[in-house]
């Protein structure tokens, strides 16, 4: 790992909420005094006047986006090259922008991250990885994919951008995958700077979540009929007045939860959860805001995954089973059945 310079220029790359909390916690880890940010999504322009407030310069790019993967193979081939191509253009035009960075922070392998590492690593930029919930401790972060992808990646982007990671910042070290790509992990925490954020993000809104028994973070990945069965077996327990349901905000919803309580306030989950009350139980498919308490604050509240019972072959479900016994914490539950999905509510509501 290269020495950081609290003087060093440093760029940030952030799509979520999460992210910008993580990457103040690396701020305040490294006391770093020269910062920018590039806002990568739509969600996150809400938050420049909150960065700026703080002394950090923010630069947003429109039309920055990645469109939807097709289901069909080929079609993926073929959106991933158009989408390398539209965007290196976008960004191209919008270089004027940047200064020259000592080091560019990324949260993922994302397209643009990938981009912006190909025009930056000409200046003799140094690329680290900062914390992003699940995908940081997922290995498929620091090991190609395919073949056939990391060949389109090579030829439009010339360079082995994995293989460039210098350090990676995260909150719990040992949950990191085994390599041997040669980076230094960097442990973090949370910083009062980032906590003072996060309460004020959250301000007097979150008093929607303070009574209820169950906050559901919903990512729209559950089918209807699935929803019906998980709150079937709630409701035997609890009336529907106890339960509220998170809304993602970048999901367009039907009417798919009834006469249930749903909120779409657009508040990042992380500004919520401490105020919620200490007997709240936390339900979501797998999102990472269920896995923030955790990694943010050592919190012992209780955790219910779904992902088990529908995908329990799958690497993100691994994660979750590694963070449950590394942490050693029974209040990470994850039901592989309905049957003990049923067995935990009632274990843990009546």
């Amino acid at each position: 790992m290269k020495h950081i310079d609290n003087n060093d220029k440093v760029l940030f790359l952030i799509f979520t909420p999460y992210q910008m909390i993580s990457a103040i916690n690396v701020i305040a880890t490294l006391n770093l005094n020269y910062v920018d940010f590039l806002l990568a999504t739509d969600n996150m322009v809400q938050y420049e006047e909150v960065l700026k407030g703080l002394g950090y310069k923010c630069f947003i790019i429109e039309d920055l986006y990645v469109r939807s993967q097709s289901e069909s193979r080929l079609a993926r081939r073929i959106q991933l090259v158009s989408n390398i191509i539209t965007l290196k253009k976008v960004i191209k035009t919008h270089l004027f922008l940047f200064g020259r960075y000592s080091y560019l922070f990324v949260p993922s392998a994302d397209i643009i991250c990938r981009i912006m590492y190909y025009y930056l690593k000409k200046t003799g930029v140094v690329l680290c990885v900062f914390d992003d919930g699940i995908g940081t401790y997922d290995n498929s972060l620091y090991n190609k994919k395919t073949l056939l992808g990391e060949l389109f990646y090579a030829i439009l982007l010339d360079n082995n951008y994995r293989n460039k990671f210098d350090s990676v910042f995260c909150y719990k070290p040992e949950l990191m995958p085994q390599n041997d790509l040669g980076y230094k992990i960097v442990p973090i925490a949370m910083s009062t700077e980032a906590y003072d954020l996060l309460t004020s993000i959250a301000g007097e809104n979150y008093k929607v979540y303070s009574n209820k028994a169950i906050v559901v973070l919903d990512q729209g990945v559950l089918s209807e009929r699935a929803i019906i069965e998980f709150f079937n077996l709630v409701l035997k327990v609890l009336n529907k007045d106890s339960i509220i349901i998170k809304l993602h905000p970048r999901i367009k919803y039907n009417n798919k939860f009834g006469d249930l309580i749903t909120v779409n306030d657009g508040l990042p989950f992380e500004a919520v959860f401490p105020m919620l009350s200490e007997d709240a139980i936390i339900v979501s498919y797998s999102s990472t805001g269920c896995i923030s308490p955790f990694l943010f604050f050592n919190s012992n509240k209780k955790v219910v995954f779904l992902i088990g019972i529908y995908e329990p072959n799958s690497t993100v479900f691994s994660i979750l089973k590694k963070l449950k016994q590394t942490l050693n914490n029974d209040n990470i539950f994850l039901p592989t059945s309905m049957q003990e999905l049923n067995d935990i509510i009632c274990e843990i509501l009546m």
